[in-house]
């Protein structure tokens, strides 16, 4: 794995940090307010209104938006979605079916249906919702017992053999996609292309022995100073819910 110079390495971390408070105090300004009040009409909350004049209002409140929402997603994506490839030539039928039906593996492997409803419920809720592409790739550690051969290797080596050992296994290795909860996405705010854009912010929340699990695989650097510097307190605009 490449690693930056210390002085690269401090320009990069400043990039990062600069990009991020740009975007993050912008959307402070001119968005997040309207997330959270999307959410709370969502979430059948009444905004509490302290002026004067409280006392005159009346408390009529009709919770629409979960309804609703709830009310036509299972319709939209409450069944498996299909898609089917047409061969462009007589001669690709043959490619054209075993194209659809790695398809079809791949969108079951990602459990599809649901992510597009979820995807489908942000849109409903806040007017957008950003998905990442992403490769993943999934390997696990699993027990076996030993081939003969294997036996065979630990006798030769006057050595008595175990019942099972330990051996990586890939459970999935193929393409996978992830809901960015809008909470989460930051972009700078003097583009609106996302060709034009230099940086995308997706932010986040890993446990500390996660941090430490990257810095044992040489991910990561500098772990136990986080503990040093502390958690930064939640923004009172940040999602609470």
């Amino acid at each position: 794995m490449a690693k930056f110079s210390d002085d690269t390495a401090e320009k990069v971390k400043n990039y990062i940090q600069e990009s991020f408070k740009w975007a993050q105090e912008w959307r402070e300004r001119n968005i997040d307010n309207e997330m959270i009040k999307s959410m709370r009409l969502y979430m059948s909350q009444i905004d509490e209104d302290e002026g004067m004049w409280k006392w005159l209002r009346n408390r009529l409140f009709i919770p629409k938006t979960n309804s609703i929402i709830e009310a036509i997603l299972p319709k939209m994506f409450g069944f498996e979605p299909t898609f089917s490839l047409v061969p462009k030539e007589s001669t690709d039928e043959s490619t054209t079916r075993i194209m659809e039906s790695v398809l079809k593996y791949y969108l079951l492997q990602m459990n599809y249906p649901l992510r597009l409803m979820l995807w489908a419920r942000n849109n409903a809720i806040y007017g957008w919702n950003t998905v990442k592409a992403v490769w993943k790739t999934d390997i696990r550690s699993v027990r076996r017992p030993l081939t003969s051969e294997e036996i065979n290797a630990y006798i030769s080596m006057d050595e008595e053999p175990p019942s099972m050992i330990d051996y990586p296994m890939t459970m999935y290795d193929g393409p996978d996609f992830v809901i960015v909860d809008p909470f989460d996405y930051y972009w700078p705010p003097s583009v609106s292309e996302l060709d034009e854009m230099p940086f995308q912010i997706h932010r986040t929340a890993k446990n500390y022995e996660y941090l430490k699990d990257r810095e044992r695989k040489g991910i990561y650097q500098n772990i136990n100073e986080i503990q040093k510097i502390g958690i930064r307190k939640r923004n009172k605009m940040e999602r609470s819910y």
